[in-house]
């Protein structure tokens, strides 16, 4: 005792220090914590997803979930349809300190969406304060990438809380430079067998964005909240420089053409929110009203000019394209979440209404002169798209001991279809039903420790362009007409992810198989001598992968991150039938050191 006591009055300071992780999984979701991430300051949005596992992102800022590229974006919670339609354009502007943290939902359950079959990529902008009080931050950035800066403030005085994020990037100072080729053989046909195209392109941009939450909370039982998110960004090609030529299979040149492209285009939104959260008992046993209101305009404008050609003879020398297209949308939800058993089981049920329209004008000119074009009517447009979709949900989770269990069925009706002016078929419609089950069993050895095995069924619904049944006449003796009898895909994937999260290494591996029996494939058919292009529900692929990821605290303050996957592809179609199957590979990584002087690297790739 008497050393005991010595050493306790020895003790001045007792500190308890620890590392956020800034990567976690339960086996259906994994959260990036890019606030804790202090190499993402600086970077843009599509740089800082490089670093995310089960992310990737190509040279053409192509984004994959786990090598797959039907997902959806959601923002908050919500889905953002104008932002899962631009974000390569966005996404490269937006600041990555916009954005809190980055969600991963490979297996999402009733209450989401049913569309998206590799799943969702979830951003979070929203912060806030849980204590009394204010607090504020600037900051501010230089690179070879862009400039930029950003500013939050937060303040919780009593029963309310609210909070402002602005940011804003330039890359006016240093461009953006990219250069790509393509190669694409034609093996049916040995006098245009081998076709090259190369590009250079200089980019600028600029990004405004920004969001502002308010929140009360009357009582204990009662919450309301408002919040308004907006993005600015415009981007311009002072030059992009394109050569093309066809190769026969001998290797002699058949034609050829070089062109200049210039032009600008720009992304601009806007949403706002209201929610209304009643708690029936400390449980969580509660009721949540929302809904949302999104508008968003893009503008593109782009100039052809074919500076010469060989082997080949064009009708003009300039091609002017533009194109304006709003979209908005109103979405009602209602969520019902009821504990029960000591808080063991859990019931959830809702329903949601989403009435989506939007609004494109797109006009294409031709001449030898940039001051004398001539509009081609037969490739200008003025449509008006709608897409309605109702739906409801139940889902049941289930505690028992180490076991979790979870089940649920999502039921969605879409009414979709288009009003094309000046068009002969000028307005059609479609009605799709949609039934989509999951469930999912998870052994849990530790909090951070488990194995999961999981079914869900996705859907990929046909686009306007797909189910419209006006035929355009696109050659002399060719037709393209869309299918108004297509319906959804349905995608069904069976997963089974093994998780372990320790203090220094962590990680999760898994094995999954998918398939889809009625994919939407577009195909051939010869009627009356016209030769006619159209698409239906005869495609069946399935897909066996492997995946997974480590993340590797080597010592404090540096951290490896790898993960990849492996999958095996194979596809077919009927009537006519074709086949093809093979192996593809996806693979990324990232290291990241922060210097006790505070000093951060990083370095990615993939």
């Amino acid at each position: 005792d008497s050393v005991a006591g010595a050493m306790y009055e020895d003790l001045d300071e007792f500190v308890v220090t620890a590392e956020k992780p800034i990567i976690k999984s339960d086996g259906a979701k994994l959260t990036y914590d890019v606030e804790e991430d202090i190499t993402s300051k600086g970077t843009t949005a599509l740089d800082m997803l490089r670093k995310v596992p089960m992310v990737s992102v190509d040279g053409q800022d192509n984004i994959r979930i786990n090598g797959q590229e039907n997902f959806k974006i959601y923002v908050n919670g919500k889905e953002d349809a104008f932002l899962s339609a631009n974000y390569q354009k966005v996404l490269k502007a937006m600041p990555a300190e916009s954005i809190s943290k980055v969600e991963v939902i490979t297996d999402p359950d009733a209450k989401y969406d049913a569309e998206g079959t590799a799943g969702i990529l979830n951003l979070i902008t929203e912060r806030s304060r849980k204590d009394e009080g204010y607090s504020g931050s600037l900051t501010a950035n230089f690179s070879r990438l862009n400039a930029g800066a950003s500013a939050f403030g937060g303040i919780k005085k009593g029963k309310v809380n609210a909070n402002l994020n602005i940011n804003y990037a330039d890359n006016r100072i240093f461009s953006m430079h990219s250069s790509s080729d393509r190669m694409q053989e034609y093996l049916d046909s040995e006098t245009q067998h081998l076709m090259h195209e190369h590009a250079d392109m200089k980019q600028n941009w600029h990004y405004f964005g920004g969001n502002a939450a308010l929140s009360w909370e009357p009582d204990e039982r009662n919450l309301f909240t408002l919040s308004i998110d907006g993005t600015l960004m415009k981007a311009k090609v002072p030059g992009a420089n394109g050569y093309a030529e066809m190769l026969d299979i001998n290797g002699r040149k058949v034609w050829s053409y070089s062109r200049m492209l210039t032009g600008d285009f720009s992304n601009n939104s806007i949403s706002a929110d209201a929610s209304y959260q009643h708690d029936f008992s400390p449980n969580g046993h509660k009721l949540i009203l929302s809904y949302q209101y999104n508008f968003g305009t893009g503008d593109m404008n782009l100039m052809n000019d074919y500076l010469e050609s060989h082997g080949m003879t064009f009708p003009y020398r300039f091609n002017h394209q533009s194109s304006y297209t709003y979209m908005r949308s109103h979405t009602a939800q209602a969520d019902y979440i009821n504990p029960f058993g000591e808080g063991k089981h859990t019931l959830e049920t809702g329903v949601k209404g989403l009435w989506r329209h939007n609004n494109s004008y797109g006009s294409t000119s031709n001449g030898n002169s940039p001051d004398n074009l001539i509009t081609d009517a037969a490739e200008s447009a003025d449509a008006i798209q709608f897409q309605d979709i109702y739906a409801a949900y139940a889902s049941y989770t289930g505690q028992f001991g180490a076991i979790s269990a979870k089940a649920g069925l999502r039921y969605e009706h879409t009414h979709m279809g288009a009003n094309l002016k000046g068009s002969a078929g000028n307005r059609f419609s479609s009605n799709l039903n949609d039934l989509v089950p999951n469930a999912s069993l998870t052994y849990s050895f530790s909090p951070m420790h488990n194995i999961r095995a999981a079914y869900s069924m996705r859907i990929s619904r046909p686009t306007i362009e797909q189910i419209n049944p006006y035929q355009m006449q696109v050659e002399t003796n060719t037709v393209r007409t869309g299918n108004p009898d297509l319906t959804s895909e349905k995608s069904h994937r069976a997963s089974l992810t093994y998780t372990n999260f320790g203090t220094t290494v962590g990680g999760n591996i898994g094995v999954e198989y998918s398939r889809i029996n009625n994919a939407i494939v577009s195909y051939l058919y010869l009627r009356d001598e016209i030769l006619y292009e159209t698409a239906a529900n005869i495609g069946h692929s399935q897909r066996a992968a492997l995946t997974g990821f480590l993340t590797w605290q080597i010592i404090p303050g540096m951290r490896l991150n790898v993960n990849g996957s492996a999958e095996y592809v194979d596809m077919e179609s009927e009537s006519p039938r074709f086949h093809n199957s093979g192996w593809t590979f996806n693979y990324g990584g990232s290291w990241d050191y922060t210097l006790p002087c505070g000093i951060a690297l990083s370095a990615y790739g993939g």
